[in-house]
């Protein structure tokens, strides 16, 4: 069974949005329910428009959120990854469901029953099984319950930041200090990863680091930028030959590109 919903990350959400018009923000979230729901979206003009219920112009702005799988259709990879932590945390559960249920058949502590020794540790008072309305024996040693709210009482660890290495990457090639950007700094990195993205769907954080070098030598006079590296991606393939004077950018987004 396909899970009915899947984790929005609203930061990221933001960033990535940052440069659409709420026209495009509105068919970009339709499309990706299509295609959490569907598994991937038909690279069809017609069925773009249909679906996001944006004129041509929308659509085409949207496109480059997602890429081309090997069927032909378009898929927006960050959904797949957050699909795939969805089936792995499922299976996980799955596992320490089981660990539980075998744990319990094998060792009882006192008048708990297997039933009540089976359920998460996690589970909220407002969410009783239903087995422990059917006889007081269920009710835990008093030991027992005193451990359990000490274990609730326990701090718990933070959840380290899910971090994107193509963004860093491009960060830090913007700025020797990453971390003060701001907003609308984010939202220029996040378009110039789309552009570099469909110029090459498989980049790397070493490649982008290698052709940012490359940039450098082509424009040593040009302040820079995550944009100004997306737009002239391909001449910063190579770096500058010696002897040859510096290039011009045939494109390039400044810092004022809005």
């Amino acid at each position: 069974m396909k899970a009915p919903a899947f984790q929005f990350y609203a930061a990221d959400f933001l960033v990535g949005t940052a440069m659409m018009s709420a026209e495009e923000v509105g068919g970009y979230i339709r499309l990706l329910c299509y295609q959490w729901t569907h598994g991937s979206i038909p690279n069809d003009e017609a069925v773009l428009c249909r679906l996001t219920g944006c004129g041509g112009n929308a659509v085409a702005s949207i496109r480059h959120k997602f890429g081309i799988d090997q069927a032909g259709s378009l898929v927006n990879a960050r959904l797949e990854e957050v699909r795939q932590k969805n089936v792995e945390f499922k299976a996980k559960q799955s596992a320490n469901a089981h660990k539980r249920w075998d744990k319990a058949k094998i060792t009882k502590r006192g008048n708990a029953t297997a039933d009540s020794l089976a359920m998460p540790p996690h589970m909220p008072n407002g969410c009783s099984s239903v087995f422990s309305l059917q006889s007081p024996s269920n009710t835990l040693r008093p030991e027992v319950a005193q451990q359990t709210k000490r274990e609730a009482k326990a701090p718990k660890e933070p959840k380290p930041r899910q971090r994107n290495e193509l963004f860093d990457a491009l960060a830090a090639f913007t700025t020797d200090k990453p971390e003060t950007l701001n907003s609308n700094e984010h939202g220029k990195i996040a378009k110039a990863l789309s552009l570099i993205r469909e110029s090459l769907p498989t980049v790397t954080p070493d490649e982008i680091h290698r052709r940012g070098r490359n940039y450098a030598s082509h424009f040593p006079q040009i302040t820079k930028t995550a944009l100004g590296l997306a737009s002239n991606w391909s001449l910063a393939e190579k770096p500058k030959p010696e002897g040859v004077a510096a290039s011009q950018p045939a494109k390039f987004y400044g810092d004022n590109q809005p």
